[in-house]
Parts: C-alpha cells; structure tokens; sequence
C-alpha cells in the first residue's frame, strides 16, 4: 500500500465527495458564492450543472458545511422515482417516519416542519442532486414545493444540481413555470493547467504529505492532457501512478511513470489502437514528450507561459525503462523503450517478425504481398506510393536490412492504417533479407 510508502496520513485521491479535500478554481469559486448568496437572499430556485466529475457533489457537501448552524437540510440523490416517493425521501431524510401514510399526510407534515424551522429563524434548504433524472411530472412537483411561503419569504429553498441534460430539460416548453423561478443559474467547467498542479498538491497536503515535490511539472502537464482537467479523472490516474511508483520504489513521480499508468488504465486509445498496440508494440505513432504536452503549455497565459515547451521538461529523463518494470512485474509486462523523436512507424525493437517461420519462400510472400495489396485497395483506395531511390537500386551483401529507409516515408501520410504499413514493411523487410542472404551464398 503506497500509504506508508509515501508517508500519507489517509488515501489522497479517493472516490468520495470529501468536503476537506475540495480545491476551488476560479468557476468552482464562483459558484459557491453564487449560490451561497442566493440562499442567503432567500432566492426559491438555484441550479448548478456540469459535467460528470467535475465536483458537484463536494461542492455541495462544502455548502452543507457553511449552512449547518443557519439553516435546516436536505440531501436528495435518489432521483430515479415519481413524486411521491421524491416526497417520502424528503420527509425520511428529515428522520420523519412515513411508512404507510399518504401523500396528504407527508404535505402536511412537510409544511409543519418548514414552519417550526422558519419560526426559530432558520432556512429550509433542499439539495437535489443528479437532477437531470427528474421527468418532467417531478420537476413540476418539486416546483409545487416552492408554493409554500408567507408574504415575505420563501419557507423552502431547492438547489437543483446535475449534468448539462438538467439545463436542456428545464429549457422545454413544458417547464417553463420552473424555469422562470430559477433565479441563479451556475456551472462548473475543467480546471486549467494552472490550477490542476496546485490540486494534486492540495489533496496531498489534505492528505498529510510533507516529503518534497512527488509530481513533476512534466507529469503535471500530461495528467492535465489527459484528464481534460475533470478532477476525477485527475483522481484516477494520480491513484494509478502512485500505485506504480510504489511497486517500482520511486519517491518521485514522473512523466514516464503517469504514461504508465496511463496505459494500464487503457483508456487513452481507440479500440483499434488497443488491438494494434497489443498485436504490434511499436506499430502506431508514437509522440514525444513536447508533443504530449503542448496543448496543456499552449492553454496557459501569457505571464506564465515558458518561451519554449522543451522549458517545461528540461530537467526530465522521459525515456522509459524497462528493467524496474522487468524486476517487479516479470518479463511478460516489458516493452520496449520509446525515445523521444522516434519515427511515427518503426518495427519491433528485437527485430523479429510476426509473419510465420523462417521457413517460409520468396513465392510465397509474394502472393502475400499481392493479397496484401489487393485488401488495402479494396479498403483505402488506390495508395500513392512515395518509393525512396535506395530500394530501386541492386542490393549488396554489404547492405544491413536493418539500415534500409523503411520509415514513415515509404507510404504518404494519411493513405495506409498503421496495421496495413506494418505488414507492407515486415513483408519487404523480409524480401530484401532474403536477396541479402542469397546474393551473399
């Protein structure tokens, strides 16, 4: 367990909606205030939206938190029900006992609560999460509950807060009446590349770090690549790299160690480009470490940004190795290392081939080739061929089949899949050994 390893007090990146570790960016910020000043303004209707593992809920929870000795609360998340059970979760969350009454009974009762809590000076605020669950007869219920007032104030508040569906749900016709008591609209967006360093440092400090810096700036930005700047997504994959650091004994987590995790959690690829990576290690493009992080550097402003984006990972060694991962895991979890600048199609750094035995005839992959050939036209068009002079010239036994030009130049870019290049490569690789061999009998 990397608790130990690290010296964390408790899990810095679990999966509940702790109000402690909650980390405000400037949206974030900005909602909670929009929202607490509504409540304190007696407005009846508030909504916040965004999208999933943006941190709704935690803002939520850290609202609860500022309301508890000025109002009573409700916290609805099951929204999966008709009006009458949205009813009876209130009244049950209130410690109201409603088996076997009815629905006059619960709005009576309701009523008698909103009145008790509005005569010793308190607000009655309901919290309704996931909202964009509610048909449509829910919604026109939860908006009856608003109808319970005095001449000078609301008795009862409702936050409606869920995904962007509850902004298109409330934007119908049909809902127009609920939509006109909204008074304060708000919505949360992704953290920047700013903020999403200062968050993982801010649920490590919650967490009771006090080593020296475990992420690199490098790894910062390519968490920030990937996540998008969702913080559970952050929460994820910083889980997953401490997960590897610590079975690799690393006290520093860096930008090769996040491409792990990244792929172990195998959720940066296509399925295609899963299957290809598994069949063929090295047969898709790889990018280097500049390229991985110049749309997060590229979204920084101005004052911050550095002149160059080699700034950002100068003092990095990005070459993955594979011997640590070879000691801890076995050599079934190896692959071979990718160095920055590598050519977008290269083989397999052991040089063998994944096309039969060695028995095979020149005849043979021949009518392979021409199969070959026949499937991409079939499926891609005709291909322009960009045919390097050095393949047309007689080959030599001084020739290293290994040293010939089959890069990303062979074919134009954009024409072949990875797959087909591969094939066309392994196959001519093939030939020429073969020429090679005979010509040196």
């Amino acid at each position: 367990m990397f608790l130990d390893f690290y010296k964390f007090q408790e899990q810095p990146f679990g999966d509940t909606p702790d109000p402690r570790f909650a980390y405000f960016s400037a949206t974030h910020r900005e909602a909670l205030a929009s929202l607490f000043y509504g409540i304190e303004a007696g407005r009846g209707f508030l909504t916040l939206t965004a999208r999933p593992g943006m941190g709704k809920t935690t803002l939520l929870f850290h609202l609860l938190e500022l309301l508890r000795d000025s109002a009573r609360t409700a916290f609805l998340f099951q929204t999966q029900c008709d009006s009458r059970e949205l009813l009876r979760y209130l009244l049950t969350d209130l410690g109201i006992n409603t088996e076997g009454k009815g629905i006059a009974w619960m709005h009576e009762e309701l009523k008698r609560l909103l009145i008790d809590a509005a005569s010793t000076g308190k607000r009655f605020v309901v919290f309704i999460d996931e909202a964009q669950n509610l048909t449509e007869s829910v919604l026109e219920s939860v908006r009856l509950l608003s109808d319970f007032e005095n001449p000078r104030t609301k008795l009862i508040q409702i936050v409606l807060a869920g995904q962007p569906q509850l902004a298109d749900k409330l934007a119908r016709p049909e809902l127009a009446q609920l939509r006109q008591r909204v008074s304060i609209r708000s919505q949360l967006t992704p953290f920047t590349l700013s903020e999403t360093g200062p968050y993982i440092s801010h649920r490590l400090h919650v967490a009771g770090y006090k080593g020296s810096r475990l992420f690199t700036p490098a790894a910062w930005a390519r968490i920030f690549v990937w996540s998008e700047g969702v913080p559970r997504s952050i929460n994820n994959l910083c889980f997953n790299s401490l997960t590897l650091g610590c079975a690799l004994e690393r006290k520093e987590i860096d930008l090769s160690l996040v491409e792990e995790a990244i792929h172990d959690l195998e959720m940066s690829a296509s399925g295609s480009e899963q299957y290809l990576s598994r069949r063929f290690p090295l047969a898709v493009p790889a990018l280097s470490t500049e390229e991985a992080v110049q749309p997060a550097v590229s979204n920084l402003d101005k004052t911050t940004r550095p002149s160059t984006t080699r700034e950002v990972v100068r003092d990095l060694d990005v070459t993955p190795t594979v011997s640590e991962r070879s000691n801890s895991y076995g050599a079934s979890h190896v692959r071979p290392s990718i160095s920055v600048g590598a050519p977008p199609f290269v083989r397999r750094a052991n040089g063998a081939s994944d096309f039969g035995p060695s028995s095979f005839r020149a005849p043979v992959v021949a009518v392979l080739i021409l199969l070959a050939a026949v499937a991409c036209t079939l499926f891609v068009g005709t291909p322009r061929w960009v045919v390097p002079a050095q393949l047309s010239q007689p080959l030599s036994p001084s020739h290293s089949v290994d040293a010939l030009p089959l890069q990303a130049n062979v074919v134009q870019s954009g024409h072949w899949r990875p797959s087909q290049i591969h094939v066309v490569v392994e196959m001519l690789r093939y030939l020429k050994a073969k020429k090679v061999a005979g010509s040196t009998r």
